[in-house]
């Protein structure tokens, strides 16, 4: 999986993480609009039960990105001398950690729209209940989901320029590959031509190396 990653090109990513999303969500919302100008008596649990396949959407992409992620600090970390290697333990928690919430928050959200549909279909209100506690531990969740990420982007910013470099570098040194990765749709056709470059060419002297 790490080197399907690293060898794809750029537009194979950028169809996967944004433009069939975006045509599947156009699609979808398409398909509901008609359905709510075609009916003179519009059914809303048509609305909640479609979120379920917002949320399928929403996990794809998650998949897609979170393998690229691991993909590139776990395989262009072995294209960097020993002496410079980061230190992925950390960056492997983070992973897990958010992959764990992230999953966890969309089971939740899927089942309370289920819940939420089924319940307007009966025409008894809502089929959920409140807890007050749940505001406080979505919150939590946010923030350290948030944090895992932001720690991710950073490493995988540092892999790609210490990749590049062969050298130790800072945070300065990757501030631009940072910003390539949380604006990914964009910065993907700048970085994954950088990441096939790496990656051929360390394959090509590990190539050389064994047959000498």
């Amino acid at each position: 999986m790490v080197d399907l990653f690293l060898k794809a090109k750029h537009w194979h990513l950028f169809i996967l993480t944004f433009l069939l999303p975006m045509v599947f969500y156009i699609g979808l919302m398409g398909l509901i609009l008609t359905n709510f100008m075609s009916s003179q008596t519009p059914d809303p649990t048509i609305i909640f039960n479609s979120y379920k396949y917002f949320i399928y959407i929403i996990v794809f992409v998650w998949v897609v990105n979170f393998a690229w992620f691991w993909s590139v600090a776990v395989g262009l970390d072995k294209k960097i001398p020993v002496t410079y290697r980061l230190k992925l333990s950390r960056f492997k928690m983070a992973f897990f950690i958010s992959v764990l919430i992230l999953f966890l928050f969309a089971y939740v959200i899927g089942n309370f729209f289920h819940n939420a549909g089924f319940g307007l279909n009966r025409t008894v209100g809502f089929g959920w209940g409140y807890n007050p506690a749940i505001p406080s531990i979505l919150v939590t969740f946010v923030l350290v989901t948030g944090l895992c990420i932001l720690y991710i982007y950073y490493i995988v910013a540092k892999t790609i320029k210490t990749a590049e470099l062969q050298r130790k570098i800072g945070i300065g040194d990757c501030i631009l590959e940072l910003f390539l990765i949380y604006f990914f749709p964009i910065g993907v056709w700048f970085l994954q031509p950088k990441i096939n470059k790496m990656h051929a060419d360390n394959s090509d002297s590990d190539n050389r190396i064994d047959v000498l």
